[in-house]
């Protein structure tokens, strides 16, 4: 028996076809890579910032000025004090913010590289079967 020149011609171009797709499917997934790569460095710096502003924060709670400051310079101070804690506290307030943006962009890109593998996955369990169909053709 022959092989049908036309169903072979078929399997090699889906079979080039899907090597091209899991190509790009890699590209993408090396693109996503520096991207997350560059978002985690950005989290990491916004981390640092965030625990910084933290150290501060607390810093101007705690800070006391001792019994020889009273009268109008204590409720002054104590005044300016809860003003700077509160802007602290503000400026923490969005560092946080910026840090979870960061942290859900970067598990964005893990939900495109993990969908985009499992596609891989799939297309190159259709690369087997179209070579096993292939290897049938010619031993026919």
């Amino acid at each position: 028996m022959s092989v049908d020149p036309y169903q072979e011609k078929v399997a090699r171009q889906r079979y080039e076809d899907y090597s091209n797709r899991i190509g790009a499917l890699q590209s993408a997934n090396q693109d996503i890579a520096t991207k997350r790569q560059l978002l985690k460095t950005a989290l990491d710096r916004v981390d640092g910032v965030f625990q910084r502003s933290k150290t501060l924060e607390r810093s101007i709670g705690n800070y006391d000025l001792g019994p020889q400051w009273h009268g109008d310079r204590r409720e002054t101070f104590e005044h300016r004090k809860s003003d700077a804690y509160s802007a602290a506290g503000g400026f923490r307030a969005c560092v946080d913010y910026v840090y979870y943006q960061l942290l859900d962009k970067i598990r964005d890109l893990d939900n495109q590289m993990n969908n985009n593998n499992g596609i891989i996955g799939d297309f190159q369990d259709i690369l087997n079967d179209i070579s096993t169909d292939l290897q049938k053709m010619m031993h026919q």
